[in-house]
């Protein structure tokens, strides 16, 4: 008897250290840390696709831009226990929304909540978690997904 106990608990002490193999890896979040916050010297850009093209849906690329140097300074409150902390901080952003060969470029002020996982910018949400890209009043637009930093420069240097 002493040796099935014995045998039981080696059995369970290994299966308890395996690495769970099922789990699926964590889903990438826009300009969030491995510490689980917003990353101030980050920037990151997503490219939003409509659901169906149409005249009036057309891609759309949103520059979010790294904190200027007084709000990164600022965030030291974040870490202090009696500072209420916001769930959303503002950050810079540039709008690039492509049509045909032109390229419109505007300046916005995007608002970034970790809690929720979502971004607001230029009368949008994006859902960080699944890419969903929703209008100011919650109907679906599309899909985003984040492209590389190296493409970023590139759009400038489209027509506008």
């Amino acid at each position: 008897m002493a040796r099935v106990r014995r045998i039981v608990t080696v059995a369970l002490l290994v299966l308890a250290a395996q690495p769970a193999l099922a789990q699926d890896p964590p889903k990438p979040i826009l300009l969030a840390s491995e510490f689980g916050e917003l990353c101030t010297m980050c920037e990151a850009a997503v490219r939003c696709e409509p659901a169906q093209m149409s005249e009036t849906a057309r891609a759309t690329v949103y520059v979010f831009h790294k904190k200027s140097f007084m709000n990164q300074v600022a965030t030291i409150w974040d870490y202090l226990p009696f500072v209420a902390k916001s769930d959303w901080e503002s950050r810079p952003a540039t709008i690039y929304q492509f049509n045909g060969d032109s390229v419109e470029r505007g300046g916005e002020t995007a608002r970034l909540n970790f809690t929720a996982a979502k971004a607001e910018v230029g009368g949008t949400l994006i859902n960080r978690l699944n890419g969903e890209w929703q209008a100011g009043d919650g109907s679906a637009l599309g899909l985003c997904r984040e492209i590389d930093r190296t493409q970023i420069a590139s759009l400038g240097t489209r027509k506008e």
